[in-house]
């Protein structure tokens, strides 16, 4: 029997295995889904937890599925039949529907193709001697594979080099980290992650004590609107043609700014009809072109490009105008041990004088890093170590082929060897959300229906 074995059983890892359940290989074929956690099909952000953490991304924009856009707000009104696709609703429902589109294609499946759940790590993945593969699994005995999928999701954050050790409570998912409201935190990254962490902070105790927020520009992420007026259009054939340098890019996405303003929209439009466009524009600019979008444009495009749910940014308003958030553009000098606390230095941007803080928590939110070398996980060292995958020169994933085939350091693909997850974004850019990775799922699954 033909088996596939796909390492991760998240949104990725759990969607891949529901597709190939609809639309299997021709012949017998076993699909093996392995999983650390205890739950398949939810990964770490869809995890049921004590505080009810929201997309952010409205209902409409969250089927798994691209031929059925809203399958996920179909489901989400079988819990609640009030729900509309504008509606922000919580991360633990829509791991529910993962897990319930992954057991009803399991049900309605040909008996030629089954199912296999594993709970382990996989700790390494190697060439078997009859050009297979072979899988060590942290428990019970190695898997041996035809093709292996590496359905990695998100890496965690660097680790601030200043002070190792000393951002306690790191972990946004951590619900034993939980900060009282008389400590005071100081929060590395203004981003999304930190929305997310303020809002819980607040909610589980009165807050009494301030919370710090610093990042390289200081800059907070946009809500979505509330308006649902006519999208945005655009020229996208002129939109590519200006794809040959990132100033030129830059210069196009402002007059198409201007435009939009001019017509009486939301600017904020002009990045929602870019995004289907955007892996074409990445693709298009050269290596050179890249680097300098990441150093100049790249902070921009993320506070633009990645917004909150309006209640997130309602409650994350609230304690800025109460005065128990305080969001400065910094970087940190120093953490050192204070007694029972934390002194940071923080270094204000542009200059000026340097801020001691002294707070109980140091928090870090700067997001996935998605520097290979850096990862404390086994199986990437592993990976990494027998050159089984590339880190893209960029630092922005790893390297891999149209299809997500993995791709040696010559740029050859690796037979029956393939990514898909976030780190598609070394040659796609938008590669993160559900919108954009359901699109990568569905090539896949049907590269290796047809293998």
């Amino acid at each position: 029997m033909h088996t596939i074995a796909i390492v991760g059983g998240g949104f990725s890892g759990a969607s891949l295995a529901t597709a190939l359940l609809r639309n299997p290989p021709a012949q017998p074929t076993r699909i093996v889904l392995i999983e650390r956690r205890a739950e398949i099909g939810r990964g770490v952000a869809y995890s049921t937890r004590a505080f009810p953490y929201v997309l952010n991304v409205p209902a409409s924009g969250m089927s798994a599925d691209p031929a059925r856009p809203l399958e996920f707000v179909e489901f989400a009104r079988t819990r609640r039949p009030d729900v509309a696709p504008g509606d922000f609703l919580p991360r633990a429902l829509y791991g529910d529907y993962l897990i319930e589109r992954l057991a009803a294609a399991e049900r309605e499946a040909t008996d030629h193709v089954e199912l296999q759940r594993v709970h382990a790590e996989v700790t390494s993945v190697k060439r078997a001697d009859d050009g297979g593969w072979r899988l060590g699994m942290s428990t019970g005995p190695n898997l041996a594979a035809d093709i292996v999928v590496l359905a990695i999701g998100n890496p965690r954050p660097a680790s601030i080099a200043v002070g190792r050790g000393l951002d306690r409570a790191s972990d946004l998912w951590d619900e034993a980290g939980v900060v009282r409201g008389r400590h005071p935190v100081l929060i590395i990254g203004t981003a999304l992650t930190m929305a997310d962490m303020v809002t819980r902070l607040e909610a589980h105790s009165t807050r009494e004590a301030p919370i710090h927020a610093i990042s390289r520009h200081g800059f907070l992420p946009h809500p979505h609107s509330a308006a649902h007026g006519a999208p945005y259009a655009g020229d996208a054939g002129a939109l590519l043609r200006a794809a040959s340098t990132a100033r030129a890019l830059l210069r196009f996405v402002r007059s198409m700014t201007r435009d939009a303003v001019e017509r009486g929209q939301d600017w904020h439009d002009v990045i929602a009809f870019m995004r289907p466009h955007v892996p074409s524009l990445w693709r298009a600019l050269p290596r050179s072109e890249r680097k300098r979008f990441l150093r100049h444009v790249r902070p921009y495009w993320d506070l633009h490009r990645h917004r909150l749910a309006p209640e997130i940014e309602r409650a994350v308003t609230g304690l800025r105008e109460s005065g128990l958030l305080h969001v400065r553009a910094a970087r940190i000098k120093s953490l050192e041990s204070w007694g029972d606390q934390i002194r940071a230095t923080l270094v204000p941007r542009g200059g000026g004088a340097e801020r001691k803080l002294v707070v109980d928590y140091v928090i870090n939110c700067t997001g996935p890093d998605y520097r290979l070398r850096n990862s404390r996980d086994i199986l990437v060292g592993q990976l990494l170590r027998e050159r089984l995958v590339t880190p893209d020169p960029l630092d922005l994933g790893l390297m891999t082929g149209p299809s997500g085939e993995v791709l040696d350091a010559a740029g050859k693909a690796i037979p029956a060897l393939y990514y898909v997850g976030p780190m598609l974004r070394a040659d796609w850019w938008e590669a993160t959300a559900v919108p954009e990775l359901r699109v990568h799922l569905q090539r896949l699954a049907g590269t290796l229906a047809a293998a």
